[in-house]
């Protein structure tokens, strides 16, 4: 635990963390809350707090990462979150622009006469200390990002050729609370409902009237909370594929060789829940070992490629467009890889209206 605080200290707390993808964070809340963890997942803010406008301070914030950090400091002003007992979570670093999200939230608080409240960082080596996780609470919360990655290929490879509109958002909500309910009191973990929910899942969705006519096909590769408000808006009318959140986390994991076995482990389960359904296209995980830290560029590559080869005929690359080292960094790994697939292309996501 971060100095100063011992692990029923941070139980005790309500963790704010950001709400980067809806799908995943939902499960994560509730496995977190079968293992004594309060999470408040903090979505959007309509009016900014204090602490919040603080931020206009902070320099050369990249505006998906200053909406993100705004969203956790408004949550602040919630009546149900106590100042004096709560925390702030930042799960992985930056990345690209040499933002320290950390830092950021500190000077905020500061500003805000909010010194009190901490900041953790579940990163090693990042300052704020590390939140460490116990080795079960990982396993079950690598096994909530699967659920979350399966539930979100299956939406997005078939909402847009469902025949009822809604339907295949009416699937996603019903799993959504099964796994809600299931994942708060420690159910849905063994490996025998592992695979029997996935196969479920995919079932379910294969049921869906829907009428597969080619629309295109687009991979959306970039920052994780651009990626996310893309998957939900939906500027084209096409079909949106992402890289499985496993592959990042497999990458990230550093302290367990374990835990990067159980995400290439839970990856194959996930291929093989969907064979016999050829209208549903795995997205391969890469074969990458674990590096502590995911630098932006090879990330970049490795999503990149992955879905390249999982049939995307377009990449919808979603950068910070305010750092200029990052765009024209992620710019030479993507024509890279686009050497290998010439007749692919690439779509900024500035240029697309959510």
């Amino acid at each position: 635990m971060p100095a100063g605080l011992t692990r029923k200290e941070v139980e005790a707390r309500t963790l704010i963390v950001p709400d980067v993808l809806p799908v995943h964070m939902a499960l994560l809340q509730n496995v977190c809350a079968y293992s004594g963890y309060q999470l408040w997942i903090a979505r959007s803010c309509t009016s900014l707090t204090a602490p919040a406008e603080n931020l206009l301070f902070g320099g050369n914030v990249c505006a998906p990462v200053r909406a993100m950090l705004e969203s956790q400091l408004c949550a602040l002003a919630d009546a149900r979150v106590d100042p004096r007992r709560c925390a702030f979570v930042q799960m992985y670093p930056a990345g690209g622009c040499p933002e320290d999200r950390v830092g950021l939230l500190r000077q905020a608080l500061c500003m805000a006469q909010l010194e009190s409240v901490p900041v953790l960082c579940l990163q090693p080596g990042r300052c704020g200390g590390e939140l460490h996780i116990s080795p079960a609470l990982l396993r079950r919360c690598l096994k909530a990002v699967a659920y979350a990655d399966m539930l979100t290929l299956l939406q997005n490879q078939t909402e847009p050729y469902e025949l009822h509109a809604g339907e295949a958002q009416r699937i996603t909500d019903g799993w959504l609370r099964d796994f809600r309910f299931w994942l708060r009191r420690g159910r849905g973990l063994s490996r025998s409902e592992f695979q029997r929910n996935l196969r479920d899942m995919a079932e379910d969705f294969h049921r869906i009237p829907a009428r597969r006519i080619p629309l295109g096909c687009v991979g959306v590769v970039g920052r994780l909370c651009l990626q996310g408000a893309f998957l939900q808006g939906k500027p084209l009318r096409c079909e949106y594929r992402a890289a499985p959140i496993l592959s990042l986390v497999r990458c990230s994991v550093q302290s367990s060789r374990a835990a990067r076995r159980l995400c290439g482990q839970l990856g194959r389960e996930i291929c093989r829940a969907l064979d016999g359904y050829p209208e549903f296209a795995a997205i391969p995980m890469p074969e990458q070992p674990g590096t502590g830290r995911p630098e932006p560029e090879p990330q970049l590559m490795l999503q990149a490629e992955a879905l390249l080869e999982s049939g995307c005929e377009k990449l919808l690359w979603a950068p910070s467009f305010c750092c200029p080292a990052e765009v024209r960094a992620g710019m030479d790994c993507l024509r890279c890889v686009l050497q290998s697939h010439p007749d692919a292309d690439i779509l900024r996501g500035t240029h697309l209206s959510l």
